[in-house]
Order: structure tokens, then C-alpha cells, then sequence
């Protein structure tokens, strides 16, 4: 996962000469490669996050930081249920 275009947009931290990525970094990278939308549960799995409510509450600490909403659609996840997905 390429990390570059997000570390320009949240800062990643820098020790000791290695690169810590948070979460803010982790997130925005996997929306900025995707090609279409993603879920809540693929955002949380690429990123290694431990829970969705996490995911969710950097997401939107993410669009307060940034001043504009991602964009989103409700996609159909089998067995009849529905998921929001998000894209940049």
C-alpha cells in the first residue's frame, strides 16, 4: 500500500530514522488507492485497526480536520444486507 500522498496529507512521525503511520495515515491511504468504494470492515481489515468503531471515529475526526465529507453510497454486502462504503 503506497502511503506517500497520504503522509503528505496527515504527517507521519518519524523516529530513531523509522516512520510511524497512525491511523489517519493508514486510512487515508487505503481510500486514496482505491479505485471505487470501500467499506467500513475493508478500511478496518487493510488497516490492522482493531475495531470499526475506531475506524469510524478517526473517519470523521478526518473530515472535521480536512472540512469537506467523504463521499459515500450504501452497497448491498450478501444475505441481504447493506453497508456503507466511503471514497475520496
Amino acid at each position: 500500500m503506497t502511503s506517500k500522498f497520504a503522509d503528505v496529507v496527515f504527517p507521519a512521525t518519524k523516529r530513531n530514522g523509522k516512520t510511524f503511520r497512525n491511523l489517519y495515515n493508514k486510512i487515508f491511504a487505503v481510500l486514496s488507492n482505491a479505485s471505487g468504494f470501500v467499506t467500513l470492515d475493508a478500511i478496518t481489515s487493510a488497516t490492522g485497526a482493531g475495531s470499526k468503531a475506531s475506524v469510524a471515529t478517526r473517519m470523521q475526526e478526518m473530515q472535521n480536520i480536512l472540512g469537506r465529507n467523504f463521499q459515500t453510497t450504501s452497497v448491498n454486502i450478501g444475505s441481504g444486507k447493506r453497508a456503507t462504503a466511503y471514497s475520496l
